[in-house]
């Protein structure tokens, strides 16, 4: 589904590149744009047929999640609500790989995708305008601090060593993912694709907080983050 998106994303935006990335794959004349339509629609199908073939109980999630990713990727552009529809499609993912283990909506899955929406949220309204957070920073700070704060308001009669350790390790990588905003000369990339890492650092806090968290579980999501932070190296994650 997200490499779908990535595609369709592609393929919306090829006359825009053409004026103002000339970098991107499809006005560098790297592949044509209707190859890259042909195989958003290919990624699109396969994740539908593998999604049904696991679990039909799904169904009603995926196509709320594909319906917000096309809605996303052929309405972007100069549009007020783009950051909300980017939140969802991050958000509509927990429930649906609930769905596909056929278990059913609870307030762990629920806070887990309002924490993702809130994240996402501010990551892309910070993407748009990297002022906004020196000019707004107790409401963005909140939006980006909400999935450690459900998750501890939720769970703060059992909490473990394990949810304090995850809990601080995300605020500490939000604390040094935002000083790009302040100091020095804005650094606006530096603090994007560091939050942009910090999915991996939501994910991870979520396993936390539902009590499925182990050492090969930390240390898995530890190495996807790096891993992140090094692939943006080469490809540019916005």
């Amino acid at each position: 589904m997200y490499t779908g998106g990535m595609y369709l994303n592609d393929w919306r935006d090829a006359n825009y590149d053409r004026q103002h990335r000339p970098e991107r794959p499809i006005p560098a004349q790297q592949i044509s744009q209707k190859t890259v339509g042909l195989c958003a629609i290919a990624y699109f199908t396969l994740a539908v047929s593998i999604s049904l073939l696991i679990s039909t109980s799904a169904t009603l999630w995926l196509c709320l999640l594909l319906t917000t990713i096309v809605a996303y990727d052929l309405h972007h552009k100069n549009n007020t609500y783009s950051p909300l529809l980017m939140a969802a499609c991050r958000a509509l993912l927990y429930p649906w790989i609930a769905s596909l283990h056929s278990e059913a909506l609870s307030a762990h899955i629920l806070i887990a995708a309002l924490g993702a929406f809130s994240y996402t949220l501010a990551l892309s309204r910070i993407a748009r305008t990297p002022s906004l957070f020196k000019q707004w920073p107790i409401p963005m700070g909140a939006l980006i601090a909400l999935p450690a704060i459900l998750w501890l308001a939720y769970t703060k009669g059992q909490l473990s060593l394990n949810t304090i350790a995850t809990s601080s390790g995300f605020a500490l990588w939000c604390v040094y993912s935002l000083r790009g905003l302040y100091l020095g000369p804005l650094n606006a990339s530096f603090t994007i694709k560091n939050l942009i890492a910090g999915f991996c650092a939501v994910d991870l806090m979520a396993l936390s907080f539902y009590g499925s968290l182990s050492p090969i579980n930390s240390l898995l999501f530890v190495a996807l983050l790096f891993s992140t932070l090094l692939l943006q190296k080469k490809i540019s994650g916005t």
